[in-house]
């Protein structure tokens, strides 16, 4: 069973189902364009660089309503200030692409149908979203080590859980913690080696603090007594703390620096495919 749809900013949907009396008769470009470039030998071409280009979805609409169809399209559309979000649901398996509308033809009635064609200009690779939490845990021997070997030595309670980017490329972690914390710390290990850490120097009896590492809208901020303040300036600034999931299956430890087991520390990602 396959599901198309548009998403907005505001979460409010468009189907292109018998819902919205908007049915697909074709579509096409669902897939992927590379940007190649080689450097050239005297018999042979070495690929030294490969980016993704940013393409068309072509989607041939029938509005069974005809004009009142695409009115009912057309507001939508006007209710939508950010870029959309393309559903695509496959076997139970929804992954989006960012979209701008490029382009929506106009025809004559067709038997009281109109048949149109939406241009998508295609904004990002195929996403599908990971999120799940770190729970803490009392370390049995009442002390704490953050690590199998000692690499940290604490004060407050840890927990850890594998997680996989399954995508092709370094997927920007978003991280929420909640509760209480003292200097709270995010660490990627791989085999035992910390690959990289978020710290942030911050104490509170609870609050929630949210780090966004995309590139294209960063920020550090904590929301404590219904105050929201940008924590950017508080972070340790010796580690990354925007951190990055590479490829592959990494763990992640969460450190509060407090004794309660209560906060807890959710991560959500993006596996980015070039095509779905």
């Amino acid at each position: 069973m396959r599901k198309l749809y548009l998403l907005n900013e505001n979460e409010e949907a468009y189907y292109f189902d018998f819902s919205t009396k908007t049915l697909i008769s074709d579509i096409s470009d669902l897939g992927f364009k590379k940007d190649l470039t080689f450097l050239d030998y005297e018999n042979e071409r070495v690929l030294i660089r490969e980016n993704n280009s940013n393409s068309i979805i072509e989607l041939e609409l029938i509005f069974l309503n005809g004009y009142k169809g695409y009115t009912n399209f057309i507001n939508y559309k006007m209710r939508s200030s950010g870029r959309l979000r393309l559903c695509y649901v496959v076997n139970k398996e929804m992954k989006y692409v960012f979209v701008a509308i490029e382009s929506l033809t106009k025809t004559e009635l067709h038997y009281l149908s109109l048949k149109c064609s939406l241009s998508l200009n295609k904004l990002s690779m195929w996403y599908k979203d990971i999120s799940s939490s770190i729970v803490l845990k009392e370390p049995a021997d009442g002390k704490l080590y953050s690590y199998k070997y000692p690499y940290v030595y604490g004060s407050g309670y840890d927990g850890s859980q594998w997680f996989t980017n399954s995508g092709e490329i370094d997927a920007a972690l978003n991280i929420m913690i909640q509760g209480a914390v003292v200097n709270p710390k995010l660490y990627i290990i791989d085999h035992n080696e910390v690959i990289a850490t978020l710290s942030i120097l911050v104490e509170s009896e609870n609050c929630i603090i949210e780090i966004n590492s995309d590139v294209t809208n960063q920020y550090m901020i904590m929301k404590e007594n219904g105050i929201t303040s940008n924590i950017y300036q508080k972070q340790d600034f010796r580690f990354d703390n925007f951190l990055f999931l590479p490829r592959g299956t990494y763990l992640l430890k969460f450190d509060s620096g407090v004794e309660d087991y209560h906060t807890f520390c959710r991560i959500s990602y993006k596996e980015g495919y070039s095509g779905h």
